[in-house]
């Protein structure tokens, strides 16, 4: 049996990951509009109805935009941290009672490694450093998404960011940096 492994996106625009280990199918975060994420799951050929979970790293809104969308539509449970639930609550709307679930700068930050016959999948986003801790819970895994997309340079000069979420990031336990030229 095959892992299959699909980032449908990412990035500070919005994060989602689309993973399946025989008939289970699971999104680890939900960061574009659930309109986008389904038109994503249709390119690869899988329909939104057979998703069975959404798995949430933290509660920032290119990770959970489209999740209480997605969660409504297709009745898909949504598994979270009892901090991220606190504070992303109000940012996905409501959430059914029966489809919720219990070094970054947000409020339970976890990353996640799936296991599948003898391969594992290990995801580590918006990490502002790699610490002992993280490598050695990812060692061995199959495959390990780790996203670093912190560019300073265009961070100083992108419009659509305030000054105050522009002082947040480039703090070390943010986002890991692009490596320069």
């Amino acid at each position: 049996m095959e892992m299959i492994f699909c980032p449908l996106y990412s990035g500070s625009s919005g994060n989602c990951l689309f993973v399946q280990y025989g008939a289970t199918r699971l999104l680890i975060d939900a960061g574009k509009s659930g309109k986008m994420i389904d038109e994503a799951l249709d390119m690869i050929g899988v329909d939104g109805n057979t998703i069975d979970a959404i798995l949430i790293t933290h509660e920032h809104i290119d990770h959970i935009s489209g999740a209480g969308v997605l969660c409504r539509k297709h009745k898909i449970p949504v598994y979270a941290t009892e901090m991220t639930w606190s504070a992303m609550d109000a940012k996905v709307g409501k959430i059914p009672p029966e489809l919720r679930s219990i070094p970054h700068d947000a409020a339970d930050p976890v990353g996640y490694r799936l296991w599948g016959g003898g391969l594992s999948i290990a995801t580590a986003t918006d990490l502002g450093h790699f610490p002992r801790s993280v490598r050695d819970a990812v060692a061995g895994s199959s495959l390990v998404l780790l996203e670093s997309n912190h560019d300073p340079d265009m961070l100083r000069h992108n419009d659509h960011y305030n000054e105050r979420l522009k002082q947040r990031i480039p703090v070390s336990y943010t986002h890991l940096t692009l490596p320069t030229s």
